[in-house]
């Protein structure tokens, strides 16, 4: 499906305002929220003029491989830039708690890209933005690519709800979402990351996301 481009007034497609709602009301559930308060904790969704766009695509990563992670990225750029329809600057890649090797790799990735695009003749200062999700609540993109590192044992799993949500309420069309463990750790270690997938391999939900396990 080719780019949407969305009028200033709207926020999100139907797909990922979708997956929003379920996100939200996931956290709400296990973290016993009032809806009021998670109103002010999430972005609130408001009704008003809807549009349909592609589904997202959620990669999951049971366990923890560097070379997986950049090779999906490496992909997922490349499908994005591949009709010339983008510029650097349309996409954001959103990150939650990578550590250093993950990080740099994705840096890499980014430079590269702004290199090649600005050798094609685009301008300079045409260029992707990476950054962290706390920082990334008031800005948006048509396309963002969130790269999400789950802890598995840890309490604060609830949080990475909030986290993701956070992440890809940034996108406004395209979203791809890369979900992977720490080292030594596996995905399935964290059940609202395992219940938020199988929720979204669902048949309701197909029309809003897929979901590709690597």
């Amino acid at each position: 499906m080719a780019m949407v481009t969305l009028s200033g007034n709207l926020r999100n497609t139907v797909e990922l305002a979708n997956i929003l709602s379920f996100i939200k009301t996931r956290y709400v559930e296990h973290k016993s929220v009032r809806p009021e308060i998670a109103d002010i904790l999430l972005p609130k969704q408001n009704v008003g003029h809807s549009i349909h766009g592609p589904r997202a695509v959620f990669h999951f990563m049971n366990t923890y491989d560097i070379g997986v992670i950049d090779d999906c990225l490496n992909k997922i750029l490349n499908k994005l830039f591949r009709n010339g329809d983008l510029d650097n600057s349309n996409v954001g890649l959103v990150h939650h708690n990578l550590e250093n090797k993950v990080l740099n790799m994705v840096q890499d990735r980014v430079m590269v890209q702004d290199t090649v695009r600005a050798r094609s003749g685009k301008k300079q200062d045409d260029q992707m933005t990476l950054c962290r999700s706390t920082n990334s609540q008031s800005a948006e993109w048509p396309a963002v690519i969130v790269i999400h590192r789950v802890h598995g044992y840890r309490t604060d799993n609830q949080d990475s709800l909030m986290r993701l949500h956070k992440s890809i309420s940034s996108a406004r069309v395209s979203c791809h979402v890369l979900l992977y463990p720490e080292e030594g750790q596996t995905l399935t270690d964290s059940p609202h990351i395992v219940s938020l997938l199988e929720r979204l391999t669902d048949y309701d939900s197909k029309s809003c996301a897929d979901v590709i396990r690597h």
